[in-house]
């Protein structure tokens, strides 16, 4: 029988056999914390919490000091429940140095992609606005290469979902889990569905409250408005009250598509396993969004456009994190992942 095991912070030990895991075991080298499979179980378990059993209740275990975990985890993994600022970039850095190679060759790919596709978008639009009449074929060919390039940069932000995952449960990570196209196929449908209901929701609103304010807006903006005053500030509400009511969907049901991903409940388990872990957070996930995105666009701006190679990923990991941590800190039952378990 195979046995594994991984202390915190530590790389994985295994496959060993029976005896030389409690070998290891009597001589401290398994801390409480560690995380440890054999051939049978179902997922890693902590060692504390098995020890007695898989040892057939033989106290042979010594009483050994718990290892610090330098990522703030507890017994539940690498990444605490703590939501804290100090330990939501911890254990989002903490992930980022275990595999920095994957996360830099994913934010390369990504980016090329990314440059590849915008690259496309505005040669189309310097053409047309230059009065050059680009063929019908060649328009269409832009449009569906950069939605292919977008789909494939999806896939690589899975990827960090897929990595970050089973790094947490202490699962081994491979270099194919920067692209999960696989798995990404094989829930293409509830992409989809999730997708069209997702559109289904916001679209209405920005159609309703926000698009029909825009243009007496920008008219008053320039000084062409012909509405009065009262007209100017009713518009201004509804721009407004309608953005308000976007941005908090749009958070309420962020982590949608994570949880289409990271999960197999249905398309619409995952919108109310979303709602749920959102519940009485806005402001810190609002908070959090656009720190994040300031630390991305400056750190880009700073560093002559090189800096996205490492920002790309590592903001991709820190909104991970905060999606596991939420997981942890539910109240209610959320789907539990199945990107994590026994090793290949």
């Amino acid at each position: 029988m195979a046995y594994y095991y991984q202390n915190p912070g530590a790389d994985r030990v295994g496959p060993i056999d029976e005896v030389s895991f409690f070998a290891h075991a009597n001589a401290g080298a398994i801390f409480p914390n560690a995380q440890v499979w054999r051939e049978g179980e179902e997922a890693w378990q902590v060692w504390a919490n098995v020890a007695s059993a898989w040892m057939n209740g033989e106290a042979s275990v010594p009483a050994v000091a718990e290892e610090e975990d330098e990522g703030g985890a507890g017994e539940d993994g690498l990444i605490s429940a703590d939501v804290g600022m100090d330990s939501f970039f911890g254990n989002a850095w903490e992930i980022f140095k275990r595999h920095w190679g994957k996360f830099i060759l994913s934010g390369m790919l990504t980016g090329g992609l990314v440059m590849l596709a915008e690259g496309g978008n505005a040669w189309v639009d310097s053409r047309e606005r230059a009065g050059d009449a680009l063929p019908d074929g060649v328009v269409f060919g832009v449009a569906a290469v950069s939605f292919v390039f977008s789909v494939i940069s999806g896939v690589f932000g899975f990827g960090y979902l897929k990595i970050t995952r089973k790094e947490d449960a202490g699962a081994e990570v491979r270099l194919g889990d920067i692209f999960p196209l696989g798995r990404c196929l094989r829930k293409m449908f509830k992409f989809l569905g999730a997708g069209l209901i997702y559109m289904l929701i916001v679209i209405p609103i920005y159609l309703l409250m926000v698009l029909p304010m825009i243009e007496p807006l920008a008219l008053s903006l320039v000084g062409n408005a012909e509405p009065g005053l009262a007209e100017i500030f009713v518009a201004l509400a509804a721009f407004f009250s309608g953005f308000a009511l976007l941005t908090w969907l749009m958070l309420r049901l962020l982590f949608v598509f994570m949880f289409v991903f990271d999960t197999d409940c249905g398309v619409f388990g995952a919108f109310k396993a979303s709602w749920r872990i959102t519940r009485n957070r806005f402001w810190r996930t609002f908070g959090y969004g656009v720190l994040t995105y300031l630390i991305f666009v400056f750190g880009v701006l700073f560093t002559l456009g090189f800096g996205a190679i490492l920002l790309m990923p590592l903001a991709g990991i820190w909104f991970i994190v905060y999606y596991i941590k939420l997981c942890k800190n539910c109240e209610y039952d959320i789907p539990e992942s199945r990107l994590t378990g026994t090793p290949d």
